[in-house]
């Protein structure tokens, strides 16, 4: 039987991007980084404020396993770095270049864009 995750390490709701509202506020307002596997909008938020996260992934990558996939690693890159996120909010957009990386490369891109902000 698989064995349940510590609660500190789920992805918890307050972790997330739900509303429709905070995904187009990051696309007006938002920082725009990217490379050639991901698009990521930065938006600031108060001090104090959990990081957030939120995805957008569209058909174009894949079939649904190649994009839930992603979506995990995604959530995962995330979760391990969310001490160097405080007080951000990102929207994730993968290009379709980033369906075809393995794990580590998808996780080394990502953080290569992220160092790119500090």
């Amino acid at each position: 039987m698989k064995e349940a995750m510590p609660q500190s390490q789920r992805f918890q709701r307050i972790h997330r991007l739900t509303r429709g509202a905070d995904f187009e506020r990051a696309y007006q307002t938002g920082r725009l980084i990217q490379n050639e596997h991901f698009r990521i909008y930065v938006l600031g938020q108060e001090e104090g404020s959990p990081p957030r996260l939120g995805l957008s992934v569209t058909k174009r990558l894949g079939k649904a396993n190649v994009r839930n996939r992603l979506k995990r690693w995604i959530r995962e890159w995330f979760r391990t770095h969310k001490e160097e996120l405080s007080n951000l909010a990102l929207v994730v957009q993968p290009k379709p270049p980033a369906a075809r990386l393995d794990h580590k490369a998808l996780l080394e891109s990502a953080q290569r864009l992220i160092a790119s902000l500090k």
